[in-house]
């Protein structure tokens, strides 16, 4: 046998499974044996296979296709060198002459301890430059992979990110539109976390996911903030809601939801109602409340776009001015007017309304 030997240098905390089972598997997995020393007799038995010998204080154990995955992850947990052995006969348990060099179609050790691969094979059966080649291409393309894997790995996590924090807009919108339920935002937390995480760690390896940890910070920030709205801006009395019944112009029903938003000069005031039916009933015959269709373009102004409705055959919308005492009617004159501007969505059996001063102009 004419033997020549290829030593790699290796970083042990980048040595993984695909790189180790990449160089095993441009040989061959024909009577291959894991020799394995510096462990016990009970961590062996970790491995659960049936034929493990033991020879010279090492643990060698028979491998085949099927259950060769599952030794070599098992053996990098170990923290320990260990090598791989293809013979040319096939041998049922151990002795001293499988270990001889001319019984040996290969082996593969890994040296931890010193940060190196040697890999013996039989140049007869293996062109020397064939190896050097492939194994140089395998190790490349072992590298390529899994760089390639956490990038793919920190874009969906990036979009998942962002993602995220729409989940959770969308959920509240259909369990509440009231401030009870926006503390369940937090429960995303952890996936803008684990980005910032991982965008941190792997920005230190030189993958570019700086992304990863702007998006993580901003969608974390706006999921604590809008979470503490729960805290923040509780639920109003049920019962204040009739102050504003003979503006609503509708009989309320005697039980509901009722939470206000101060902000910007505006008062957000937002009802959901358990019993809707009458409401309903009322509604679609009442002549101050009207459909998207019948709000003519000059009255849009005093409606804000978030209060639209997707669906403008199940929302209503009635514009009250306080200064005109008239429903969906523009003033004749300039000056500020205080608004009332009103939605009412039969999908979600919810009331917005938005309390504001408007300094109309012709």
């Amino acid at each position: 046998m004419k033997t020549e030997v290829l030593s790699y240098h290796i970083q042990k905390q980048k040595t993984d499974f695909e790189t180790i089972k990449d160089i095993i598997s441009f040989f061959s997995f024909e009577n291959v044996w894991l020799i394995i020393k510096g462990i016990t007799k009970e961590e062996v038995e970790e491995f659960n296979v049936n034929m493990i010998f033991s020879y010279k204080n090492n643990f060698y154990i028979k491998l085949n296709e099927k259950n060769i995955n599952d030794i070599i992850k098992k053996a990098l947990s170990f923290n320990c060198n260990f090598s791989f052995l293809s013979l040319k006969k096939n041998y049922k348990e151990v002795n001293k002459e499988m270990v001889k060099d001319n019984d040996i179609w290969y082996s593969i050790n890994f040296i931890f301890s010193e940060e190196i691969v040697n890999i013996s094979f039989d140049s007869e059966r293996y062109n020397i430059e064939t190896v050097k080649n492939k194994l140089n291409k395998q190790k490349l393309l072992a590298s390529i992979r899994k760089e390639q894997n956490i990038k793919n790995g920190m874009i969906f996590l990036f979009i998942l990110t962002i993602l995220s924090f729409i989940f959770a807009e969308n959920i509240i919108s259909i369990i509440s539109i009231n401030t009870e339920y926006l503390w369940t935002m937090w429960l995303w937390l952890p996936i803008p976390i684990l980005s910032i995480i991982l965008g941190i760690k792997y920005k230190k390896r030189g993958i570019k996911c700086k992304k990863n940890i702007i998006a993580g910070f901003i969608i974390a920030f706006l999921l604590l903030v809008f979470g503490a709205y729960t805290f923040i801006f509780p639920n109003e009395n049920y019962e204040d809601i009739f102050k504003l019944e003979d503006i609503i112009n509708l009989s309320l029903p005697s039980e509901g939801i009722y939470s206000i938003t101060e902000w910007n000069n505006r008062t957000d005031h937002e009802v959901y109602f358990s019993e809707y039916k009458t409401l309903e009933d009322n509604l679609e015959t009442s002549n101050t409340w009207i459909t998207k269709k019948d709000i003519s373009s000059n009255l849009e102004i005093f409606i804000s776009p978030f209060m639209i409705c997707q669906n403008e055959e199940t929302c209503y919308y009635s514009v009250y001015i306080t200064e005109l005492e008239e429903y969906n009617t523009l003033p004749q004159e300039n000056g500020t007017y205080h608004i009332y501007s009103m939605v009412y969505n039969k999908e979600r059996h919810s009331l917005l309304i938005e309390e504001y001063d408007y300094n109309f102009k012709k």
